[in-house]
């Protein structure tokens, strides 16, 4: 169940990112789009995605007794993933937002 709300929680992440790109053809074409939704929040609301990812890899390594390598590449290795993404995407750039999304 752990990995479901990390699973989740980056499919929220991906997809707000992803529909930052179209977020002017959004309001023209009434779509409700996270990006929409989240307003001036995004970053703070994708920062939150990003922590239930990362808390969910944690706890997921804890209860299966997994190793510090583990830890290292999944969890650390992930948030600094995460946290490079976050603070160098521009979500105001629809081809920043591509680039972001199709890096993956």
């Amino acid at each position: 169940m752990i990995l479901f709300a990390g699973t989740w929680a980056w499919t929220m992440w991906y997809d707000t990112i992803y529909a930052c790109q179209d977020k002017r053809d959004d309001v023209k074409a009434g779509v409700k789009s996270t990006a929409l939704l989240f307003g001036k929040w995004i970053k703070p609301i994708l920062f939150a995605f990003a922590s239930a990812l990362v808390a969910s890899l944690f706890i997921a390594g804890v209860m299966n007794n997994m190793g510090i390598y583990y830890h290292m590449i999944s969890v650390l290795g992930g948030a600094l993933y995460l946290a490079h993404d976050m603070f160098t995407v521009d979500l105001d750039s629809p081809k920043a937002c591509w680039d972001s999304v199709s890096a993956r």
